[in-house]
């Protein structure tokens, strides 16, 4: 059975991201992370671990958690 696309959530402004995504923001900023984008690079301080699977999360969703870090600072 193929794999179905993740769940999405329409911001506004039309911004369109995947709830896996916004849950990991979510949940970084809850653990008291700072999540922000410096020189158009994702930068989560203090770094999730070498490899955690929260460290494969950010890399896999690391265009979205940009969109919308950019979103919520208003530059989008």
């Amino acid at each position: 059975m193929p794999e179905s696309a993740p769940l999405t959530v329409a911001l506004r402004g039309g911004l369109r991201v995947s709830v896996p995504a916004l849950v990991l923001l979510l949940s970084l900023e809850q653990d008291g992370r700072d999540v922000v984008v410096r020189a158009g690079q994702l930068v989560v301080d203090p770094p999730t671990g070498n490899q955690s699977p929260r460290d494969l999360d950010v890399a896999a969703y690391r265009r979205e958690l940009i969109a919308l870090v950019r979103y919520c600072e208003g530059q989008l």
